[in-house]
């Protein structure tokens, strides 16, 4: 932190960039190969299962075409604003999110430990969903494939258990190879219901029932990702630049052969038609929804084609390999967050790290799992998501400063326009405020159904428990440095204002005097706020001609080192 005061004191943001880079043992942090590493890293990283199986769910759920403009209003005023905050802070303070979370305002660090470890037991049961997907790719190239309608009336006349409710309506008869009374389709679908839930998941009778471990390509999965995890950036890197290739090259084989299709004209007018009526009312006649959709529906429609062997398989590569990329990225920021703390390497934290998550991940492939994976699906991404990209934009806004921290980027990077700071400091955190309001009168007026109350509690203790690493932080580093006051929520939003009113006396100011190089907060009250944290961080860099990169030096005038010192008293 020193360094990266004396840099901005000297106007040099790539040397504060280069300073930073470093980790807190001195050891240089991984870095991107290239810019093009680096993109298709944040495309493998933002682009995963649910782009296959939510998005068409809810599309369909909510009106078709109606839904594209909640998606779109979501897109522009939430996921982009926040994907470029972070990119932005990533440029600027070259650190991993707890650490960079700690240099803004230490007491606050919980908040940064909160997401690391939220997005970790995320990677938890997205784990699982590889592990399936792995199950389905060897059985791709069966002849005939297991989830046929021959197979799976073979396999069902040898189980001793019978289809619950739902699979036994759709009228499949053991040892037969069709649906008495039903159409064709009915019989596909509950064939690959019979091999989804019989084979695949062995699931039980209800969430309290967990039985025996089922998928033992998880611990497969798991190592593939800490394998990924193990390098950082050159190895993330690395494993991009293999997989972001294949799934566009599928996608596109599966569209051109889907347009070619009778009726392809009708299927995407009924999925992109808008139905307004529908966004408050979703369609509960939905075939299947969540991974079910991946896995049960998916296989019929590979089945349709010609060479289903080829295609299934495609289609689960396909799977797999953004899977992977995403894991990976869900991992990684825990794994950094302690590198950086205890001062070691990837290579050594990792490898427990992912073993632990591996062992306490176990509870989504025993018989319950997927009841276990339904429920977290339902609550992480709900709250704890929203959540900690609020406190997010709230710690930037009032700590560090928006429109500092886009004056701040270096100048090679320094293309986004004023309007980001804007976003960032209040249409971003407005946008996230109405969405995690909206969710909990939802939550309160529907409560999810289908789980015992305890189940229910669980998700709630699984979703906001890590949220507690932020009072548990906030006290132990009030307790080291005295607990002083005035280092409350409060005192941070009296903070915040009272260092915006400086910044804009500093720029109007500036414009009087010239010379004026910087203005530094000296309030007690700032100092209370957080008195560790480096004076960088509470101070406006005004520029000045002399200070400009290339300008000549100048002799400091009186009256600007008087200001000067004053600052520093």
């Amino acid at each position: 932190m020193p360094e990266l005061a004396r840099d901005e004191q000297q106007n040099s943001p790539a040397r504060a960039s280069a300073h930073a880079a470093e980790a807190t043992d001195g050891k240089p942090r991984s870095r991107w190969s290239s810019h093009t590493t680096f993109l298709l890293a944040s495309i493998g990283s933002a682009i995963g299962f649910g782009n296959v199986w939510r998005f068409p769910m809810m599309a369909y759920s909510y009106g078709g075409g109606a839904f594209m403009l909640p998606y779109l209003i979501a897109l522009f005023f939430a996921a982009i604003p926040m994907v470029v905050l972070e990119f932005a802070l990533g440029q600027r303070l070259q650190r991993g999110h707890v650490a960079l979370v700690a240099h803004i305002a230490p007491r606050w660090e919980g908040l940064g430990w909160a997401t690391v470890v939220g997005t970790f037991l995320s990677a938890q049961y997205y784990q699982t969903l590889l592990a399936y997907c792995l199950v389905y790719l060897v059985n791709a190239f069966r002849d005939p494939q297991p989830w046929a309608v021959e197979e799976a009336a073979r396999s069902l006349s040898e189980s001793s258990s019978s289809l619950d409710g739902a699979e036994a309506s759709s009228g499949l008869q053991p040892g037969s190879g069709e649906a008495g009374g039903e159409t064709e389709a009915d019989a596909a679908l509950a064939a690959v219901r019979s091999f989804w839930r019989e084979e695949v998941l062995q699931v039980s009778s209800g969430v309290a029932e967990t039985g025996g471990l089922v998928g033992p390509l998880y611990a497969l999965v798991w190592a593939v990702v800490c394998l990924g995890a193990c390098d950082g950036a050159s190895s993330i890197g690395a494993l991009n630049k293999l997989l972001m290739p294949m799934p566009f090259a599928v996608l596109a084989a599966f569209f051109a052969r889907a347009v070619t299709l009778p009726g392809a004209g009708a299927g995407i007018r009924t999925l992109f038609s808008p139905d307004f009526a529908a966004i408050c009312e979703p369609l509960e006649s939905l075939v299947q929804s969540g991974p079910a959709l991946a896995f049960q529906v998916f296989p019929i429609a590979m089945g349709l084609m010609p060479l289903p062997q080829l295609w299934a398989a495609l289609f689960f590569l396909m799977l797999l390999n953004l899977g992977i990329s995403s894991a990976v990225s869900m991992t990684s920021p825990l794994t950094t967050a302690l590198c950086e703390r205890l001062g070691t390497t990837a290579r050594r934290v990792a490898p427990p790290l992912h073993l632990l998550g591996f062992v306490s991940g176990l509870i989504y492939v025993s018989r319950a799992g997927t009841y276990w994976l339904t429920l977290s699906d339902h609550f992480v991404p709900m709250f704890l998501t929203i959540v900690v990209g609020l406190s997010q934009c709230l710690l930037v806004s009032l700590a560090y400063g928006a429109r500092r921290l886009l004056e701040s980027l270096p100048p090679e990077d320094q293309r986004l326009a004023p309007w980001w700071a804007f976003c960032w400091q209040w249409l971003l955190p407005a946008t996230l405020s109405l969405l995690l309001l909206a969710q909990v009168i939802h939550e309160g007026s529907s409560p999810f159904g289908g789980f015992p109350g305890w189940a229910l509690a669980v998700g709630w203790v699984y979703s906001l428990g890590p949220l507690l690493l932020v009072p548990l932080f906030y006290c132990a580093h009030a307790r080291a440095h005295g607990g002083r006051r005035g280092g409350g929520v409060m005192g941070a939003v009296r903070a915040g204002l009272e260092l915006g009113a400086v910044r804009a006396r500093a720029r109007t100011s500036s414009s009087a005097v010239p010379e004026v190089s910087r203005v530094a907060l000296a309030s007690n009250e700032m100092s209370r706020v957080a008195p560790p944290v480096d004076e960088d961080l509470f101070s406006v860099v005004v520029l000045t001609e002399s200070e400009r990169p290339g300008a000549a030096p100048q002799s400091e005038p009186d009256h600007a080192k008087g200001s000067n010192e004053m600052a520093d008293g």
